[in-house]
Order: structure tokens, then sequence, then C-alpha cells
């Protein structure tokens, strides 16, 4: 628990000209096998909540699930060689559906103990910059794109006028010195 509140307010700290507002989850499992899973996953999910915008989960390589979001704990996939074509398809099948797909990797090098090859890294950003170019993917980090999907999330369109002016106004219930991300 401490490892949660801690580590935002010393990144803070040191990165003052930073914003601290997206959790990565920890390897806890070790935490599951000590003091089962529903225990540790409700309190740390509560402080994650209570402390950052949003949490960054992690699951094995075999993760297939698109725009499944909790903003508390958001699943991601593994950049792996063995997912390579689990990786490649599910771009194509966030386009196609226009939701979340997060995706991590712990390193991209050649060797016995990679994550996964530059090779296959290259497959991967090659994918992704045909997306984005035809306008089928936004590519951006996790913390810009939690902050934009919580604004779309709740953010109301009023529109008013009569026949000589149209007003638009955009609101949102959210704290606008954090949620500040353009709606456009």
């Amino acid at each position: 628990a401490n490892e949660v509140i801690k580590s935002g307010e010393i990144l803070r700290e040191i990165f003052p000209d930073h914003r601290v507002l997206t959790f990565a989850y920890p390897g806890i499992s070790r935490l599951y096998n000590q003091f089962g899973y529903d225990r540790v996953y409700a309190e740390i999910r509560a402080l994650v909540e209570e402390n950052y915008v949003a949490g960054r989960g992690f699951m094995s390589s075999g993760y297939d699930e698109i725009g499944n979001i909790a903003w508390d704990y958001t699943q991601c996939a593994a950049m792996t060689d063995s997912s390579i074509n689990t990786i490649l398809a599910n771009l194509d099948k966030a386009g196609e559906s226009g939701k979340f797909y997060v995706y991590l990797a712990h390193g991209v090098e050649d060797g016995p103990n990679h994550n996964i090859t530059g090779e296959n890294f290259e497959l991967i950003c090659q994918k992704v910059a045909g997306l984005v170019e035809d306008g089928t993917v936004w590519n951006t980090h996790y913390e810009d794109a939690a902050l934009y999907l919580r604004e779309v999330e709740c953010a109301t369109l009023n529109i008013t006028g009569d026949e000589n002016e149209i007003i638009a106004s955009l609101t949102d219930t959210l704290n606008d010195d954090i949620y500040n991300y353009p709606l456009s």
C-alpha cells in the first residue's frame, strides 16, 4: 500500500515539471499468493483510484481484450516474440472497433533473455505507423489516452440558439487542473 502512495509523491518531487497521473502496477502476484487475490486487488485498486487518474496492469503475452477499461486497473498485453501475431491482429481490431488497446515491452533486444526482438518490434512499429497514417488509430502515451477518454466519458455537449445563431457548449464534471486534454 505504501508503494502506491509514496511512489507518486516521490516522482512528483523528483520531476516537478511532469505530471504523475498514472500508476503502473508491479508484479503483485506474490501478494496474491500470500494474502488472497480479492483482498490485495481491492485494496490496491482503491489506493490507485484515490491517488491517480488511471492505473495500468499487466497480463501475459496472450492477453487479447480490446476496449475493456477499468480506469483504476486497465490491463495490457506484453510485447513478446510469441505474441507478435496476436498484437498485430489486435491493433487491427482496435482500429476497426475504435476501442482502447494497451501493450508494452520491458525490453527490445536480441539475445537469450529478450522480451521482443528488434525485428518483431519493427513489425509492430510499422503496423502502428500505417494505422496512424490512414487515420485508423491514435497512438499516444497511456496518460494522454486516459485523460482524453475519461473526459469523453464525462463530457456533455449542449447546443442552443435560434435561426441567427448556434451556440455549442462543451462541459464536463472533472477537475480542469488535471483534465485539460482538448476534446476535438
